[in-house]
């Protein structure tokens, strides 16, 4: 009996180090999520914070410019007689770099109000969508020579219709852009999986190195200056954001010379017709 005792105490004890154990592991993983939550708390709150600081330096931004622009014109008619060839070869530096810092501001504007839009899902028939790509594309695709090309049935997809529209016009517009090929090619085809569907939006450009791919859909991420490839650096930050913002993933694979293929992956949730 008392052997029994021993035993039992000793099993006992054991029982009771392995529950304060537990107990002290779980304690740790509580403090652990909530520390997780209070800096994803603090990184939304820092996020918003910079979208919109961009907002206002970039509305601010505008209208000193808007006059800057409006001036440089209006001096340039003034002095449309004077005949210094200097002088003209200044004002079109000036008009060129006055829009470009234009459409700078422009897209950080889209850029910092993006998240704090107003959703409005409705059915989208992306065959149709890209459609109207092409169709406003029609004059860079004509003066480069480019070839569009839908390799399958697209789904129809429950989505804000601006937001659709962007994303694949920035994709499409970068795989003209950024092309040296006599006859720039895009393809865009879709793929089902068990849950998913998988967009590859590929073409026949330039490429992109590796070792850039991890921070390509970063804001200002630019490989080329603007007297290669004009830009703003935001347009693949904005896809990163449209895509994130439906909780799914944007991804890449290029090499230089071997053009890009940018992966689209999206949950079924989101669409309510199947791939034919």
């Amino acid at each position: 009996m008392i052997i029994l005792k021993k035993l039992y105490s000793i099993q006992k004890s054991k029982i009771d180090n392995q529950n304060t154990q537990l107990l002290e592991q779980q304690q740790e993983l509580i403090n652990s999520n909530q520390l997780l939550k209070n800096r994803s708390e603090q990184l939304l709150v820092s996020n918003q914070e910079l979208e919109r600081f961009a907002y206002i330096a970039s509305h601010d931004l505008k209208t000193p410019l808007s006059n800057i622009i409006s001036f440089s014109y209006l001096l340039e008619r003034e002095l449309k007689d004077f005949d210094n060839e200097k002088a003209h070869e200044y004002f079109q530096y000036i008009k060129k770099e006055s829009n470009r810092m234009n459409t700078l501001i422009m897209d950080v504007l889209e850029y910092s109000t993006f998240s704090s839009k107003a959703i409005e899902r409705e059915e989208i028939d992306l065959n149709q969508l890209i459609k109207s790509i092409i169709d406003a594309l029609s004059i860079d695709l004509n003066k480069t020579n480019a070839e569009m090309r839908i390799a399958n049935h697209l789904p129809i997809i429950k989505a804000d219709k601006a937001k659709m529209y962007l994303l694949f016009k920035n994709l499409i517009e970068n795989g003209i852009k950024y092309n040296k090929s006599e006859k720039p090619i895009v393809e865009i085809t879709c793929s089902e999986q068990e849950d998913k569907f998988q967009f590859q939006i590929k073409d026949n450009g330039i490429g992109i190195a590796p070792k850039y791919h991890q921070n390509i859909f970063q804001m200002f991420a630019r490989l080329h200056n603007n007297h290669e490839y004009e830009g703003t650096g935001l347009g693949l930050a904005l896809c990163k954001k449209i895509v994130d913002g439906m909780s799914g993933d944007i991804d890449l694979i290029s090499e230089i010379g071997r053009g890009t293929q940018f992966i689209i992956t999206l949950d079924k949730a989101h669409f309510v017709e199947l791939v034919h």
